[in-house]
């Protein structure tokens, strides 16, 4: 039985990743605090779900009598699932969190086959299955996957619309033509669309995205991108907010209006300085650190990542201080940082000396991990 699992996982390693990836979130689903994070809990469960039996929400923290500035359409979504749930005869709000966690799970498996395929691309299998397990069980990853939280569900989104368009690159280069499937661009823009609609604070590794096709001279490509990017959000944005408010994207000019204003203060760059330690030390330290390395190296090979991967950082801790803004580039963030740290690695005399001391510090990071995963687990 043992040695048959082992020759599946040899052959299919991202199927036996998946699998696991799937039982660690199912007990996060299972054991988690039943809240998580409270304000989208409040936003995307218990609002739908007064909704739905035609009852006005009260709460004495949160209340909506105005635009937020939130994703009605992700709202929307809850809401519809929701309410099949509620035909079927599941009422308790504590049945209607499980499942959603369970949905939200089903999706993260989503960003690891991604993570893989592009990996895959970019590199070689072996690497990407370096990436699959990393964003299978790097702790902040399976927590917040499972969590009503659009910083996370908009992933999915982001890193299938990349792996087209990646591909689509490849393919362009290496047939020399660039005419090769514009009708991919359109789906890719398409999906980036429905990322935004999801969370508006990706819009800068969008600009990314289509300021790279731009830069790599496939200008009619990127307008294509655009253009179902466009197409998407006219659907998504405009539906439910002409629903619930009566006029098109009311809850994105609320969110504009949330914007903090940019300044180049002392203490504004103390606060960004803070951020990106602190994003470092969530991705744990020496294996953080190590991803930044690789992140930034051969940083023009990997431009079509890299430069949207950039931006979004550049622009979150430029305008906020919250960490949850940083979660929807973690995943291509460890991407391009395994990538381009294992071409260091290999061609580093100093690592190739020293390479049980490397085994030392990944380890470290790795125990680090799951002692963190473990108590997550353990306590509320």
């Amino acid at each position: 039985m043992l040695k048959k699992i082992f020759c599946i996982g040899k052959k299919h390693p991202i199927f036996v990743i998946l699998t696991i990836a799937f039982l660690v979130r199912l007990m996060f689903a299972a054991f988690s605090n039943e809240r998580g994070y409270e304000y989208e809990h409040f936003l995307y469960i218990e609002m739908p779900n007064a909704w739905i039996d035609n009852a006005e929400y009260q709460s004495d923290t949160y209340s909506y009598n105005k635009p937020k500035g939130i994703s009605l359409f992700y709202l929307s979504l809850n809401y519809a699932w929701i309410a099949v749930l509620k035909f079927l005869g599941i009422n308790s709000l504590t049945w209607l969190t499980f499942f959603s966690r369970l949905l939200h799970a089903l999706l993260s498996l989503f960003v690891i086959s991604f993570g893989y395929r592009i990996t895959e691309l970019m590199s070689n299998k072996r690497t990407a299955s370096m990436v699959a397990m990393t964003l299978a069980f790097l702790y902040i990853i399976p927590y917040s996957s499972i969590h009503n939280t659009p910083y996370f569900v908009c992933i999915a989104f982001l890193m299938y619309s990349t792996l087209i368009i990646l591909r689509q690159e490849i393919n362009r280069y290496g047939s020399k033509s660039v005419n090769v499937h514009r009708t991919s661009f359109l789906i890719a823009g398409f999906f980036l669309g429905l990322a935004f609609s999801i969370c508006y604070s990706v819009i800068p590794y969008i600009v990314g995205i289509i300021l790279t096709l731009m830069l790599c001279k496939n200008v009619k490509n990127a307008l294509i991108t655009l253009l179902g990017f466009l197409v998407s959000i006219s659907i998504a944005l405009v539906i439910p907010d002409l629903l619930v408010w009566g006029k098109p994207f009311t809850e994105l000019k609320a969110y504009i209006e949330t914007i903090p204003q940019l300044t180049l203060s002392a203490n504004q760059l103390w606060i960004s300085l803070t951020s990106i330690i602190l994003f470092l030390l969530i991705l744990i330290p020496p294996f953080s650190i190590m991803l930044l390395c690789g992140f930034f190296n051969k940083w023009k090979s990997k431009l079509l990542l890299f430069l949207p991967t950039l931006l979004s950082i550049l622009y979150n801790i430029l305008h906020y201080s919250e960490m949850s803004y940083m979660i929807p580039i973690i995943p291509v963030f460890i991407i391009l940082g395994i990538i381009g740290w294992k071409d260091i690695k290999d061609n580093s005399t100093f690592w190739q000396k020293n390479n049980v001391l490397h085994k030392i510090l990944i380890g470290f990071s790795i125990v680090i991990n799951f002692v963190i995963l473990l108590s997550m687990l353990m306590y509320k």
